[in-house]
């Protein structure tokens, strides 16, 4: 599909402020436009905005967006109807060992988004959001290495939503995801970041010059979910990349879109910024530089570039932060 980038709504001097603020949009099919209240403080409150259906619902898909139930159940990862056979070398999105003889060892696909909490904490900001999308929210943990906390909307597709906030902890203020959560905080909390998982982190690793970075959260029960992570440097440096993910094999059930069972689902994400620029940083225009299961709509950036909003699909009908 050809890529294309048009104005939005946010290069519009009369919205160009909503930027800099949370973002938080509410659309419900296709009411009358109109503007509710807006909060003074920069991303605590919820800003009420109809989006026009030409934003809204013409998401520009920058790549193909496969279903997760094609390759993984619900629930864990059992093959399911229309799978292909374990024996035919196909990956796991979720990081699972693929093969060289694959070419989709390479690929990329959306993992989650993170919206960070306002300075009136994360309690605060996961009940706002938690009301605005009508669905429940699951408490997640505490990562010791960079010194953050979150909470969870687990959404369908192997997908969630993560509202995360820095801790009073030293590693929040020397670990890159700790500060990056930091700076966004301090912005006034809102859309922070977007996350890609991968089954080959080590081409990210030779293509940045640097290893990925361990990260772990532990269970109530004793289980430890981990991962590896890299590309934060280049999240911090332009707001609009993703970083990059591979999940420890073999924890499919721990996995945070496993939490409980999902009651949205992430329809598109609407970025300021170039979808050039994002097949750059992921290894080029060719597969390699794709991301599955993901819709993004690219508007040119009228401020610093980064997620503007993201659509979900939830039993309130279609709703956009």
């Amino acid at each position: 599909m050809t890529r294309r980038r048009r104005e939005g709504p946010w290069d519009r001097p009369a919205l160009a402020g909503i930027r800099c603020g949370a973002g938080l949009v509410v659309t419900r099919g296709t009411p009358p436009r109109k503007e509710g209240c807006r909060s003074a403080c920069r991303g605590l409150l919820l800003t009420l905005v109809t989006v026009p259906p030409s934003v809204a619902r013409r998401p520009a898909t920058i790549s193909s967006r496969v279903s997760h139930a094609d390759t993984l159940s619900a629930r864990g990862a059992r093959p399911v109807k229309g799978s292909t056979p374990p024996d035919s070398h196909q990956v796991n999105p979720r990081g699972s060992p693929g093969t060289e003889r694959n070419s989709a060892v390479h690929t990329c696909r959306m993992d989650h988004v993170s919206y960070a909490a306002g300075p009136e904490g994360l309690d605060a900001t996961v009940a706002r959001i938690a009301e605005t999308l009508g669905i429940e929210r699951i408490k997640g943990g505490v990562h010791p290495r960079f010194g953050t906390q979150n909470a969870l909307f687990p959404m369908t597709e192997g997908q969630y939503l993560e509202v995360v906030e820095a801790l009073d902890h030293p590693a929040s203020l020397s670990a890159p995801f700790g500060q990056l959560v930091r700076a966004r905080t301090e912005q006034g909390g809102g859309w922070m970041s977007w996350a890609v998982a991968t089954p080959d982190i080590g081409r990210f690793e030779r293509r940045l010059g640097r290893e990925a970075v361990p990260g772990n959260r532990r269970f109530p029960d004793g289980r430890e979910l981990s991962w590896r992570q890299i590309g934060i440097k280049g999240t911090l440096a332009d707001p609009q990349l993703p970083y990059i993910l591979r999940w420890a094999d073999g924890q499919e059930d721990m996995h945070p879109s496993q939490a409980a069972e999902p009651q949205a689902t992430i329809e598109h994400l609407n970025i300021a910024g170039s979808p050039e620029r994002l097949a750059e940083w992921l290894g080029g225009e060719d597969e390699d530089g794709q991301v599955h299961d993901v819709n993004i709509e690219y508007v040119a950036p009228s401020g610093t570039p980064g997620i503007v909003s993201v659509t979900f699909r939830t039993p309130k009908g279609e709703i956009t932060l």
